[in-house]
């Protein structure tokens, strides 16, 4: 291993500049199909980079050597990058530094929605490299299987799905998080764009079912109570709270949202059956909560609490089966 590492740290692809690297080990307690992870996100973060080549500054970490899980434990040595979490200061800014940096989120985020991705990208699904070192589709990180030749195969409606006019092949972060992100304080600038584990070919709509969590843009199913159920009215109709939620801070999603319009994002309300794409995501989300698999959690929520989730969950499931007429 060090062998490999003392080798490739000296390639091309190491700048002579950099001091310090980061190496990343993947965990395989973290529920993802540990077959395809690395390279998963290894392809991932070529692509962002190819896509961001036109935006002002560099932001997707050089990777100098990676290990698939198939040899042990998966791992990434890739370039450290300068910052800090704008997920612990976002809040602290003043409202003209928070636009400012909404404006550069928009401006990323319509580059990577606009991709146009390589010949040798195929159909949907995660990525991989094939024998030639080119970028393909394989399976997923999360796991559902793929490649897939048509979007509907991943798992969805095929009538959703050819009712959805903006079903092209789109780079998917996945996680596209302000804890996902590093600026510099000093100047208001983004630094990095981080932690692609989750990425995947799909359509414009699937990023606002994973990512925006903390920036007001995650699109719930139609059942969600409180905060994200408003979030949804406010996504698709533009319904604006009367007052700000406690999990969703309705001015920064307004704020959002105009940057989004500015920069020409393709938003829940601009994707037809976005609405309902995002109902049926929800829909099989709860019809196998990956939480249930995940030892810790049960362990953390304790068995009275979980009987009482999995109550909540039966009574949405059959909502969404009234919804459809079963």
């Amino acid at each position: 291993m060090f062998a490999l590492l003392h080798r490739e740290l000296r390639s091309k692809e190491t700048k002579a500049s950099a001091t310090k690297v980061v190496i990343r080990i993947s965990n395989p307690q973290a529920l993802l199909n540990e077959d395809v992870r690395v390279q998963n996100e290894v392809a991932a973060m070529c692509l962002a980079r190819q896509a961001l080549s036109t935006y002002g500054s560099r932001l997707i970490p050089h990777t100098y050597a990676w290990q698939s899980s198939e040899e042990g434990y998966g791992w990434i040595l890739q370039e450290y990058m300068e910052g800090v979490p704008l997920d612990k200061e976002m809040n602290g800014l003043n409202s003209d530094r928070k636009q400012d940096i909404l404006h550069q989120i928009a401006n990323v985020f319509k580059l990577i929605q606009n991709f146009s991705l390589p010949e040798s990208v195929k159909g949907y699904g995660g990525l991989t490299f094939n024998d030639s070192g080119e970028i393909v589709t394989g399976p997923t990180t999360i796991p559902c299987g793929g490649p897939f030749t048509e979007f509907h195969e991943i798992k969805w409606d095929q009538k959703v799905v050819i009712e959805n006019s903006v079903a092209r092949q789109t780079l998917v972060h996945g996680d596209f998080n302000t804890f996902n992100m590093l600026f510099d304080p000093s100047s208001n600038l983004l630094t990095a764009l981080l932690d692609f584990d989750l990425s995947h070919i799909a359509t414009p709509a699937d990023e606002y079912f994973y990512s925006f969590r903390t920036l007001g843009a995650l699109l719930a199913g139609p059942f969600e109570p409180g905060d994200e159920g408003q979030l949804r009215q406010y996504l698709l109709y533009g319904n604006v709270p009367a007052q700000n939620g406690t999990k969703v801070d309705f001015e920064v999603a307004q704020m959002m949202d105009k940057e989004f319009v500015r920069a020409g994002v393709l938003r829940p309300a601009d994707i037809p059956g976005a609405g309902e794409l995002a109902a049926l995501k929800w829909f099989l989300e709860d019809v196998s909560p990956p939480y249930f698999f995940m030892e810790r959690w049960l362990e953390w929520k304790g068995r009275e609490k979980v009987e009482e989730i999995k109550v909540g969950i039966e009574e949405t499931l059959g909502g969404y089966l009234e919804r459809w007429g079963f």
